[in-house]
Parts: structure tokens; C-alpha cells; sequence
């Protein structure tokens, strides 16, 4: 019955006939059935899709023959008139409804058909991009923005930051792209766990608030965990699983900069193309906060971090470049904080405790002996 009952809702949803109480029963049911979860999917994909005609009988042969291979079709006598025959007596909604296993296998077959067929027409004609529809939200230098996802978990964004999700988040899967900086507070829901894929971290939640921090031009990825449990795999090492538990830390270098991990021996974890580090957060004394999430309140906060990365977080806090005449001026090492400092008093309260000159230019500003 509920098979049934799924693909009327199905039909009606990509009629746009559905309404908000039968979309709410269509959700219910999506997530008591895991193969009915991958053929929403993939409607959602394939009604994306704005078909163009090719010519190429080859190319048309080769998909035919792809179509043949995953439905488990072997006669290659058959004629391309039967085939689409086939097709269309198996994806019947509403007169034939032989279970959600064998849509998704055609509707599968249907899509590599259009990817193998019409993909190259697509690119050529300059789409050539993520053919799902994603939700987008960046945050420019010098601003972050709060972000309110579909399940209700909500995201802050930092500065210089870009957040990606699709529009499908919460039905069938949560999966977030994130580069640059953001604090999540995570929605539990046991039965669809969120990743967020960060660099090279794929970080699983059931719900729990934390901070990840990826930056394109970073040396490391951190992530910090203030309330439940998250797992973090690397996709250098996937078979090796990281839990990290509230209070705790993680920094993972990227390949050839180990250097800024000044931690115990017995708190790093090396292998070939990263070192990953593992510390407990440790609280101001003065107001009990983290220094991880300070930019939540506007405050940047450094601890024995050399210049060149403290450069990196001002350049997105006072959206400026910096950039370094002497290569020895990158490696001085400051420990501090700045909250509502202008671009000038910080570089005068950095001056005060290492002595440097600055010159700022049309938005640069150049830093030498």
C-alpha cells in the first residue's frame, strides 16, 4: 500500500499538483524507504535536465547499449523501438507500478542515457557546471550572515566564506559543501545524519553544535567540538575515523606544513600527506570564551600564530591584502586579540610588541623591516 501510495505523491509532486499536507506525508514515507529516497533523487535530477536532440547514431548506439547493460538487458538484436518500449511500460506511474527498485534502475538508465547522449552538446554550449540545482550563500570580506537550512539547523557564516546545499536538504539526504569558516548548531535527526564536506574532511553530524574552519588558502583544517559527537574521515586516509567529543579540537595540515602544530607527540596522528592533531579547547580565564568562535562576537583572537596566517584572518576581517617584503617578517609569531580596532590601530598594536613598518596603498598593505 505504501509503495503505492508513494508513487501517487511522486506523480503529483512533479505535476506541482501536490499540497502541503500530502508533500508532509510524501516525507514521512521517503524516509521509511531507502529506495524510494534514491528515486526521488533522481526524479529531482532528471526533471532538471533540458533535453537537447543529437544526431550522432553512434553516440545514440553506445547509450542504447549502456541503457541495455543496467537493466539487465543482453539481446543486442534488439531493436532501438523496443528498448524505449520497455522503457515505457516499466515507468508507467499509474497504470503498471511494479515497485520503487526497478524505477530507480530505469530512471538510472534514463539518466546515463541523457549524460552519455546530450552531456557533450551541454558543454559545449557553455553549462558546464553541477547540473543539480544548489542553494549558494557567500559572505564577502569584512561580513559573515546567518544562515536558516530547510530541517531547521542553523549556520553562521564567516567572512570570505561560501556555504552550498540541495534544495532537496532534509528529504532525502543533509550533505553541505563549506569553504572558509562557519558555526553550525546541528538539528538532531538520528535517521539522516549531516555531513559537511570541508577540503579535504568529510565531518559526520546527528546533531550538535561546532566549528569548521577550511579556508581555500589556510595551512590547516580545524574543527571544534562544543556540544555531542561528531566523526571526522580524511579522504586521504577514508578508513580511519576520528570521533571528537565537546570540548575538543582538531587540526589537520595540509602536505609539506607541519610546522604550525606545536602539540604533544602523543597528540598527533601522522601519515603521508597530513598531520592531524588532536588538544582540548582551552577557555579565556577573564570571560570563559573560545577563542575558535570569537569571530561570532567580531573578535579575532591568535595564539602563538605566525604572521603570515594572522595576515590571512585580518585580510578577511578588514577585506585588504597584505603582503610581505621580507619573508622573515612572515614568521614572527604574536599572541593576542583585536575587537573593534581599525585596520591602522591593529597594525600599531603589532608594531608595539615586534618592531616592523607598514605602508597601506589602495587597499594593500606592504610590510617589511
Amino acid at each position: 500500500m505504501s509503495i503505492d501510495r508513494i508513487w501517487d505523491l511522486l506523480a503529483k509532486k512533479f505535476n506541482n499538483e501536490i499540497s502541503s499536507q500530502e508533500l508532509e506525508e510524501l516525507e514521512l514515507l521517503l524516509r521509511e524507504n531507502r529506495d524510494a529516497f534514491q528515486l526521488n533523487e533522481l526524479l529531482s535530477r532528471f526533471g532538471e535536465l533540458p533535453f537537447k536532440p543529437v544526431s550522432d547514431e553512434a553516440m545514440k548506439r553506445r547509450s542504447i547499449n549502456a541503457i541495455k547493460e543496467t537493466i539487465g538487458i543482453r539481446d543486442e538484436q534488439d531493436s532501438n523501438e523496443t528498448i524505449i518500449s520497455d522503457y515505457e511500460r516499466e515507468t508507467s506511474f499509474r497504470n503498471r507500478r511494479k515497485g520503487i527498485r526497478i524505477g530507480v534502475a530505469i530512471l538510472a538508465s534514463v539518466l546515463l542515457f541523457v549524460t552519455i547522449v546530450w552531456f557533450p552538446f551541454w558543454k559545449k554550449n557553455g553549462h558546464g557546471k553541477e547540473m543539480a540545482s544548489m542553494n549558494e550563500i557567500k559572505t564577502d570580506a569584512g561580513s559573515k550572515t546567518t544562515v536558516n537550512l530547510p530541517d531547521g539547523s542553523v549556520v553562521v557564516l564567516n567572512a570570505g566564506s561560501k556555504l552550498s546545499y540541495n534544495k532537496e536538504f532534509g528529504i532525502s539526504s543533509r550533505e553541505i559543501k563549506l569553504t572558509g569558516e562557519a558555526y553550525f548548531d546541528i538539528r538532531k535527526n538520528p535517521d539522516m545524519p549531516l555531513v559537511v564536506h570541508a577540503g579535504t574532511v568529510d565531518i559526520w553530524v546527528k546533531g550538535t553544535t561546532f566549528n569548521v574552519k577550511a579556508y581555500l588558502k589556510d595551512s590547516t583544517i580545524e574543527a571544534a567540538l562544543f556540544t555531542g559527537i561528531i566523526e571526522l574521515i580524511s579522504q586521504k586516509d577514508p578508513e580511519r575515523k576520528i570521533l571528537l567529543r565537546p570540548n575538543e579540537k582538531i587540526i589537520i595540515s595540509k602536505k609539506g606544513n607541519n610546522k604550525l602544530l606545536q602539540l604533544p607527540d602523543d597528540k598527533k596522528v601522522l601519515n603521508e600527506a597530513e598531520t592531524i592533531s588532536l588538544d582540548n579547547m582551552k577557555p579565556d580565564p577573564v570571560d570563559s570564551s573560545y577563542a575558535e568562535t570569537a569571530w561570532l562576537q567580531n573578535k579575532l583572537v591568535f595564539r602563538s600564530e605566525a604572521f603570515t596566517d594572522l595576515a590571512r584572518s585580518m585580510e578577511r576581517r578588514y577585506n585588504i591584502r597584505i603582503e610581505f617584503t621580507d619573508p622573515t617578517i612572515s614568521e614572527l609569531i604574536f599572541t593576542g586579540s583585536f575587537s573593534n580596532e581599525t585596520l591602522a590601530e591593529a597594525l600599531e598594536a603589532l608594531r608595539s610588541s615586534v618592531p616592523f613598518h607598514y605602508k597601506i596603498e589602495n587597499k594593500i598593505v606592504f610590510i617589511s623591516k
